[in-house]
């Protein structure tokens, strides 16, 4: 960075290009501040510029200077750039600026240009001349200088030679006489509080390194207003959030300032950023306050500091308000044939507007990807939806049984197996939608239960639903109606795992009342085994049988029955 230097009477030696400061191939960057330059002379006609930015990665930014007096000002060449604000670029023997081989000059508004070219400054805040700021020529006798197409009273007042002008730093400036247009027409954006000589800013920033009737000691600058929640300018503000948020709120100043936390035994867990946005660091949990005081109450210092370094307070108390969980509807269990391969989760109703996030908690069944199940083996996973909290809402799971049913199925190869995706039908087709297993018989290796509107499922063959001890039944439909054997009824292996009821007392009772009387429609579906070949079975409805509401299978003479009653 050069600031508060004067680059004056340089002379180049040879045909090299420009006379002063050259930014020469590579990507070297400089940024010039509150600079004069002046008397720059190159030694070769048609290589003039004081400052040159030579090659695409050298990019030169100006702000707040004054270039005068040199044969030429600005020269970009081969893609080098030159960003400009605040500064005078006029009174140059060639050239105020010139642009070749795809150099580019970027007008950040503010300046003052004499002559233009092709390569315009077009900014409508600066002020220009012979031309309007669309790069139209005006001639002499048009506007001459004017800003956005509208003449410019007065005249641009610079000096033609270096003097102390009172410097508090011992550099040389060209002075302003009253009456230029440059007088408070710059912009307070990215200036400095003082010129080039170390006054401070009388007012608005003037375009240049000069400020006229600028002040020996800092102005007298009132402290700025703040305004924080609810309009609120005094020392103090308050605001209520919900947890899980971040934003706090958007300060605002009446001036330019900076903004700054101050010591509140709570300010580690926050941020402010140069808009005034101040947030928590990390969002905040209700059940789990984190400030200084325990609480859900956080106190924080909002600082705004103006150019002047004046600053103000404001503190501000923030409550943090709790919000009710998720809530999630039914996520029913899931239950489906090894051989499909693959299952989309038909997701839960929720009141959260978070994604829902899927795990399963057992690879070696099925793995999840987005809401896609993947089954990778025979047996049971639980499958479990997650979503992070909201700004209504906290975060919440839910989670349901996953059930991946095989079929011992004969393969190509000989074996049997409930995996193997090489097993053959009747024909010995291999990757049919038959298959036969080790009985011979054919098996439809996609078929799978039916789970709308499924409210009770119980198998004694899933390691899930009974574990082969104990007089536990868990129903695996998703809706917990579990129940619990009575009497001793006994298991078996057999036929991959059966329960046996002696026919006398034995029977099986929900924990929970399922409530099925308001419906005259119902599907049961009952895999059994009778103990004598000669029982013929029906299926009666009544609503005799002990005063409940009830269905059965029973045999002709009414015993042995098996009765499912309805206990409300």
């Amino acid at each position: 960075m050069i600031k508060n230097t004067t680059i004056s009477n340089n002379r180049s030696i040879s045909s090299s290009y420009g006379s002063a400061i050259i930014l020469y191939s590579g990507s070297a960057t400089a940024t010039m501040i509150n600079c004069t330059v002046f008397g720059n002379k190159s030694s070769t006609v048609g290589n003039e510029g004081a400052i040159v930015a030579w090659s695409s990665g050298n990019i030169f930014t100006i702000l707040n200077s004054t270039i005068s007096g040199n044969d030429a000002g600005l020269l970009s060449t081969y893609g080098g750039k030159f960003i400009v604000q605040n500064t005078i670029i006029a009174g140059n023997s060639a050239k105020d600026y010139r642009v070749v081989s795809s150099g580019s000059v970027t007008d950040n508004g503010n300046n003052i240009v004499e002559s233009q070219t092709a390569v315009r400054f077009n900014n409508p805040t600066s002020i220009l001349f012979s031309h309007d700021y669309l790069g139209n020529l005006e001639g002499d006798n048009g506007l001459g200088w004017n800003r956005n197409d509208l003449s410019i009273s007065g005249s641009l007042n610079l000096a033609s030679n270096l003097a102390d002008n009172s410097s508090l730093n011992g550099t040389q400036t060209l002075l302003l006489s009253s009456g230029s247009f440059v007088i408070d027409a710059g912009t307070d954006l990215d200036a400095s509080t003082t010129d080039q000589r170390g006054f401070s800013r009388n007012g608005i920033t003037d375009i240049g390194a000069y400020e006229f009737d600028g002040l020996t000691t800092p102005p007298n600058v009132p402290a700025p207003i703040i305004t924080g929640p609810n309009s609120e300018t005094g020392l103090t503000s308050a605001v209520s959030m919900n947890e899980n948020q971040i934003a706090v709120h958007t300060f605002s100043s009446d001036q330019v300032v900076t903004w700054s936390i101050g010591s509140s035994n709570d300010e580690g867990l926050f941020s402010i950023d140069n808009s005034g946005n101040l947030v928590f660091t990390n969002a905040p949990d209700y059940e789990s306050p984190s400030s200084s005081l325990g609480t859900n109450n956080y106190v924080v210092e909002v600082i705004a500091t103006n150019t002047s370094s004046t600053s103000t307070t404001q503190t501000l108390t923030i409550i943090v308000l709790d919000v009710a969980n998720s809530v999630f509807e039914t996520f029913p269990a899931i239950n489906k044939q090894y051989f499909l391969g693959t299952y989309t989760i038909v997701p839960p109703n929720t009141n959260n507007t978070s994604p829902i996030v899927y795990t399963s908690d057992n690879h070696a069944v099925a793995t999840v990807s987005g809401s896609v199940l993947t089954f990778t083996g025979v047996g049971t996973a639980n499958i479990t939806a997650t979503q992070a909290a909201d700004a209504s809402y906290e975060g919440n799971s839910i989670s349901t049984l996953l059930t991946v049913l095989g079929k011992d199925l004969i393969s190509r190869y000989g074996g049997v197996s409930s995996t193997d995706v090489n097993y053959v039908d009747a024909n010995g087709k291999a990757g049919s939608s038959l298959g036969i297993d080790k009985y011979g018989a054919i098996q439809d290796i996609y078929e799978y239960l039916v789970t709308e509107g499924l409210i009770l499922h119980l198998d004694a063959g899933n390691p899930a639903s009974y574990s082969g001890a104990g007089n536990v039944w868990n129903d695996i439909s998703g809706y917990g109606n579990h129940g619990t054997l009575v009497n001793g009824v006994n298991y078996t292996s057999a036929n991959s795992g059966a329960l046996v009821f002696d026919g006398v007392n034995d029977y099986f009772v929900t924990n929970n009342n399922l409530d099925i009387s308001n419906t005259d429609k119902i599907t049961m579906q009952i895999i059994f085994k009778t103990a004598s070949i000669n029982t013929e079975m029906v299926l009666e409805h009544s609503i005799d049988w002990n005063s409940n509401n009830s269905f059965g299978v029973i045999s002709n003479n009414l015993s042995p029955k098996i009765q499912f009653t309805d206990h409300n």
